[in-house]
């Protein structure tokens, strides 16, 4: 590896005479039945996989290899006749205990023609166990592609990690950075991604088994995808700390995929932050349930959250770039839960949110007297002979306002009868409220008694 990180031994493609690796890639319902794609066959640079391979079951004995410090040059060729694409890295069941111990590092794989829209930078079959990290990857259809076949075959395992992944093409078609489909598994993290039309894809991934998205960076995806997509019945996935920049959409759950938990994700500037569907089709395009987005910051988007469908999607404690509750409701729409919200960009367990309404003192300057909070109700003892039809009450509040019946309270300055219990109504900045309860006792006179030096009893 050169002093760069990038590798100083090169290896072409040839303009001819390229093989094609057996098998076909295909997307599967979880179901294990087709997607609605015939599927595809593919030549490639570099092709890894055992002598029990078997194209048509995706199967074959495990074999461990690792690939690292080369660039592979697709010297601008396309598919050769016979194949659907062009791959520049392709694993079949490539296998390790240690998952760091196959794979792909250190490596770039390049040179695909801009006009052609067929090439996949690194494809991933069958019953491997691997690692792919440290990588530059050029494509124009998928970048990094793992696929199972969502039936009793194992499906990949996989670790893609601290790579910048770059769509080459120049006519953008469903174009995908990284994608794990039909039964595939993982984890996702520190990769960068530009440019192109879907940033990461879970479409039918883990039959039930969740992945990890996390800490990547995606930026400046075209109309039609998404930074994110989690479809397909891809259950119980975790996704956090995220960014999704400058994109036409930054999330897109459909398909069923429920129970996903988004937490810590920035999604700026986008037209659409999160979208939830019944999305494209699939198996009988069930809506997503139990979606949870929590500490996330939602900031610059046209619309921050668009829920499709009738479950509530639950998107409390996050930041939506205002603490106004009017402008907060405008940018979502459906059925959301979003309060309450965090009111600065603060977020997390330093934050503020939105529903605070707490009184945490109370006191009368004349009489001097302080309240007892108790939970919701204040207790003050006032001195004998006080009068209480009129007592102005000092308070310290974490709501946006208080209020007896429809009279506005000022601490300090505003006057209230407490001849009976008063209730004092604090609303937070999203409108929801808190009441408590204010008792005045008059302390009971106080008699002196006294004894003369005869003994005698006076008062």
């Amino acid at each position: 590896v050169g002093t760069d990180g990038k590798a100083t031994t090169i290896v072409k493609a040839p303009t001819s005479g390229r093989a094609t690796f057996p098998g076909t890639t295909q997307w599967f319902n979880l179901d294990g039945s087709s997607a609605g794609d015939s599927g595809w066959t593919s030549d490639y640079i570099l092709a890894a996989y055992p002598t029990t391979w078997n194209g048509s079951t995706l199967t074959g004995t495990p074999i461990s290899v690792k690939v690292t410090g080369f660039t592979f040059d697709a010297n601008s060729q396309t598919h050769t006749a016979g194949a659907n694409r062009f791959t520049g890295v392709f694993f079949g069941s490539i296998k390790s205990t240690n998952i760091g111990d196959s794979g792909l590092f250190n490596s770039e794989v390049k040179g695909f023609p801009v006009s052609y829209d067929s090439a996949t930078g690194v494809r991933v079959l069958g019953d491997s166990k691997l690692t792919i990290d440290h990588n530059i990857v050029g494509y124009t259809i998928n970048g990094i592609a793992v696929y199972g076949d969502a039936s009793a075959a194992p499906d990949p395992v996989v670790a893609i990690s601290y790579n910048t992944v770059n769509d080459l093409a120049s006519n953008l078609t469903d174009d995908e950075a990284i994608v794990l489909c039909s039964g595939a598994t993982g984890t996702i993290d520190h990769n960068i991604i530009a440019n192109g039309n879907y940033g990461i894809d879970l479409y039918g991934a883990g039959n039930g088994i969740g992945s990890t998205i996390s800490n990547n960076t995606i930026s400046n995806l075209t109309a039609g995808g998404s930074g994110i997509l989690i479809a397909e019945n891809s259950t119980g996935n975790t996704i956090t700390g995220n960014s999704v920049t400058n994109s036409a959409l930054g999330i897109l759950v459909g398909d069923g995929s429920s129970n996903n938990t988004f937490t810590g994700n920035t999604i700026t500037n986008n037209t659409n932050g999160v979208q939830v569907e019944a999305y494209e089709g699939g198996t009988g395009s069930t809506v997503p349930t139990g979606l949870v987005f929590h500490n996330n910051s939602f900031v610059g988007n046209a619309a921050s959250m668009n829920n499709m469908e009738t479950p509530s999607v639950n998107a409390t404690s996050n930041w939506w770039g205002t603490a106004v509750l009017a402008d907060v409701s405008a940018k979502v729409s459906g059925a959301v839960t979003f309060k309450p919200y965090y009111t600065t960009d603060t977020i997390g367990n330093s934050g503020i949110l939105s529903d605070i309404k707490a009184i945490t003192a109370f006191s009368f300057a004349s009489p001097a007297a302080t309240g007892v909070i108790t939970g919701t109700n204040i207790a003050v003892t006032v001195p004998y002979g006080t009068g209480t039809s009129a007592l102005i009450a000092s308070f310290t509040t974490t709501g946006a306002s208080v209020a007896v019946g429809a009279t506005s309270q000022v601490s300090g300055t505003t006057p209230n009868n407490f001849s009976s219990a008063v209730i004092y109504t604090v609303t937070a900045i999203d409108g929801t409220a808190q009441t408590y309860t204010v008792t005045v006792t008059v302390a009971p006179a106080i008699h002196i008694v006294t004894f003369d030096n005869n003994g005698g009893l006076g008062s």
